[in-house]
């Protein structure tokens, strides 16, 4: 006995502090490098040729974010169009690379959910940089409606059907509660409030979630289960942090918690996702999205960004699709990122300030 202790105590302690060891009790993540997003055209269908161009003219994007939405993919009650979606999936596995779906509801649920008795939650579009759906009235479903639910876990039963055997499939997105795109966001204007209130969405959006989180991990027991953290309907309410607390107890390796505000114009750690989501470092998977277009005014300095990247730990950085399809930037993207590791985020950040960047 004292001989088998002697030996292998020692692979042990070693075992112990390998990187994605049992120290985090968490399964090496799947979702790793940079993700590009693909664009859909006006129809909400993903655009082949350009996900040919990225897949053949891009090796530093490690895998892509392929989105449906609902009404695109189910317009009709069980009258199901999967062709593009089919189309996408074969052309990343011919390029062996990892994709994260994404079936988008919010304002994008099909009218004949509401016909089914559906209850809807009516507003107007309050992003200007959506120009197409500003101050435009618009609905999507009450998160905790049951007739709504009952239809959204039929659908995510189908998808993870059709999709969740394929070993290129590394995640899937909670979705269910969501507004105009796959973050956690919902209208929250303050005549959006006063409603919301009045529906009691402090005791019901935790329940939803609840729902949604079983839905996905039934249906995807395979895939990463990625939350895109926002505010709900106000960060003081403590309703996301309540939501990500239960769902990191129930889906430890699975859990995935993703900020989309990753920027190179300040220090992201008073963002409210970004700050949250720390909390999981060396818990739970970490991954982050640009909140533009890297290059752009409103995306900032690209180090700062990076820096901000590394120091909160991402295991992956989701770019947006020009930015995909620009080999040449994803190239200094990893490079600069693998550099940035090896200082350390205080070093990196130190050589910046001293370059003059602003924090």
């Amino acid at each position: 006995m004292k001989r088998f202790v002697k030996f292998i105590l020692p692979i042990l302690i070693f075992q112990l502090f390998l990187p994605g060891s049992l120290v985090t009790g968490k399964e090496q993540s799947r979702l790793k490098g940079l993700c590009g997003g693909v664009a859909v055209d006006s129809n909400g269908h993903l655009r082949i040729k350009e996900l040919k161009r990225l897949l053949e003219n891009n090796p530093h994007v490690s895998g892509v974010y392929l989105a449906a939405n609902w009404k695109t993919l189910e317009p009709n009650e069980d009258d199901y169009f999967w062709g593009n979606l089919d189309e996408a999936v074969a052309l990343v596995k011919q390029h062996n690379r990892y994709y994260k779906l994404k079936i988008q509801p919010g304002t994008s649920t099909p009218d004949w959910v509401y016909a089914k008795g559906a209850a809807p939650f009516e507003t107007k579009g309050s992003n200007p940089y959506r120009k197409d759906t500003y101050k435009k009235v618009m609905r999507l479903p009450i998160p905790w409606d049951a007739v709504y639910l009952d239809e959204w876990k039929d659908l995510i039963q189908k998808v993870g059907g059709r999709y969740s055997n394929d070993p290129n499939c590394a995640a899937v997105i909670i979705s269910g509660a969501n507004y105009q795109s796959s973050e956690s966001h919902l209208p929250k204007e303050p005549e959006d409030r006063e409603k919301w209130d009045a529906l009691n969405y402090r005791q019901h959006l935790p329940e939803a979630y609840e729902h949604f989180f079983e839905i996905y991990a039934a249906a995807f027991p395979r895939q990463q289960l990625c939350l895109h953290v926002s505010v709900p309907i106000r960060n003081s309410d403590g309703v996301m942090d309540g939501i990500i607390e239960k769902a990191a107890a129930k889906y430890p390796d699975q859990l995935t918690l993703q900020n989309c505000q990753l920027n190179g114009k300040r220090d992201n750690i008073s963002l409210y996702s970004y700050g949250l989501i720390q909390n999981y470092v060396g818990k739970l998977h970490l991954g982050y999205q640009s909140v533009a277009y890297i290059g752009s005014e409103r995306q900032g300095d690209t180090q700062v960004s990076i820096y901000n990247y590394v120091r909160g730990q991402g295991e992956y950085w989701e770019i947006w699709r020009g930015n995909a399809l620009d080999p040449e930037l994803c190239e200094y993207l990893v490079k600069e990122i693998e550099r940035a590791r090896e200082m350390g985020a205080v070093a990196y950040r130190k050589e910046l300030e001293e370059q003059g960047k602003q924090f």
